[in-house]
């Protein structure tokens, strides 16, 4: 979007409302819904999903979002992974992004999901950067894993970014700027900060997680510089 001489945008998108709602795209359903290449449908957000694409000075205030996909750990009888485990996601601006950017961006509004991926701003960003984005977007997952008031799971840059809202996280690596951003994929995490309400048990005050398995073989490592918390643990 053009911006205006202070810099900001001189337009804005308001109201968007989405509810991603498909059949057989729940463990009792089996996931039957899903379909085999890869295309699965099942992603929330304005933009569903992104590759190599740059998005600047875009914002979206008083969204209101909701996916019903189901998040699950469980495997297979051939030990493969669920299908659609990982192409599931949601986001207000956008739900999965591969190899993009994302410049002075912002969204509103609120995030429900029952899927993994869950992020106010984006959902899932592989080798994906975020310069100067916030949420103030009010952040509610029931799925599994990955999810943040800013961004959900992922790897890349994340600068001069901020969430300040209510997050309830995921069941696992859930935290209120950054779910699942994990050390040894890529992650770097500077002049950030958090605010609001936390009010999981499970979830971090600033960051879900910095490694996604148990053991990481890069085990110490600066994650995050220049970054700060004042969101406020609520329950356990």
């Amino acid at each position: 979007c053009d911006t205006k001489s202070d810099g900001t945008p001189k337009y804005i998108i308001k109201n968007f409302t989405q509810t991603v709602s498909p059949k057989g795209a729940t463990l009792k359903e089996k996931y039957s819904g899903y379909k085999k290449d890869g295309k699965s449908g099942w992603e929330c957000g304005l933009f569903g999903a992104a590759e190599g694409a740059t998005f600047t000075n875009i914002v979206v205030l008083n969204a209101n979002i909701k996916s019903t996909v189901e998040g699950s750990y469980q495997m297979n009888g051939d030990f493969s992974t669920n299908p659609g485990m990982d192409e599931q996601a949601a986001g207000i601006l956008c739900s999965l992004a591969k190899n993009c950017n994302f410049t002075g961006c912002g969204v509103s509004g609120k995030v429900t999901s029952a899927s993994n991926h869950v992020g106010g701003l984006v959902g899932h960003g592989e080798n994906t950067n975020l310069t100067q984005c916030y949420s103030y977007a009010t952040v509610k997952s029931t799925g599994k894993w990955g999810s943040g008031g800013l961004a959900g799971s992922g790897t890349g840059k994340i600068t001069e970014c901020f969430y300040e809202g209510t997050f309830t996280g995921s069941e696992t690596h859930a935290g209120a700027l950054l779910g699942s951003y994990r050390d040894d994929r890529n992650v770097q995490i500077s002049d950030c900060y958090a605010a609001g309400t936390v009010t999981t048990k499970s979830s971090g005050c600033f960051l879900g997680t910095k490694n996604h398995e148990d053991s990481s073989n890069k085990e110490n490592i600066e994650l995050t510089k220049n970054s700060f918390t004042m969101a406020k643990l609520k329950g356990n």
